[in-house]
């Protein structure tokens, strides 16, 4: 696994290969996805919505033992290169340029399930404080990128997606959470595909 995260690059990570993958300007185009049932766009979700980030367990767990659940062990700190590079998943924000962070394997879903993926997301190697921003804001490490937005119902079917810019997100999200069947969504940054957080109801 290395810096880059979701590049997918087979070779050794090092500070400097820390990229600026993910801040390229958002495409301004929507893609649908077909799925099982759409929501219309006038019908938005009038309960607040709740993002959620990484638990602090779980990246404590990741700091101390350098390891994570899906074979990646001796995980070493990088010291991030360039600005908007390295979003934290458990503070959701940007690591500042000098700051440390850790690369590691995760999944959203906690069981296994045909859904079911693993992939690169960095946190803070120093302990951050767990995302609990205003929720009729999104934050500007996802604001400023393009997203992937999955609808998921309790059992961990799929039930929707769509891509939109950042600054669409809670739009979408009261969207795709207004469809009864629909749990909870996962958020991915679109173009590497690596996972973002998810968002419940609240």
């Amino acid at each position: 696994m290395n810096s880059e995260g979701c590049k997918g690059a087979d070779r050794a990570a090092t500070p400097a290969t820390i990229s600026a993958f993910f801040r390229r300007a958002p495409d301004r185009r929507k893609i649908r996805v077909a799925t099982r049932r759409r929501t219309p766009k006038n019908e938005v979700m009038s309960r607040p919505l709740r993002l959620v980030g990484l638990s602090d367990a779980e990246a404590e767990v990741v700091r101390r033992t350098r390891r994570d659940e899906h074979g990646n062990h001796e995980l070493a700190a990088q010291v991030v290169a360039e600005p908007h590079s390295t979003p934290c998943r458990v503070c959701l924000r940007d690591a500042a340029v000098g700051e440390a962070v850790l690369l590691f394997g995760h999944s959203p879903f906690v069981s296994p399930h045909p859904y079911r993926t693993v992939g690169p997301v960095f946190i803070h190697a120093a302990p951050c404080l767990p995302y609990d921003g205003p929720r009729s804001v999104v934050p500007d490490a996802l604001r400023i990128r393009l997203l992937s937005v999955r609808a998921y119902d309790r059992t961990g079917r799929l039930l929707d997606s769509e891509v939109t810019p950042g600054d669409g997100l809670l739009e979408l999200a009261g969207r795709l959470l207004a469809v009864p069947e629909a749990h909870e969504l996962h958020v991915h940054h679109a173009r590497p595909g690596c996972f973002a957080c998810r968002i419940v109801p609240a």
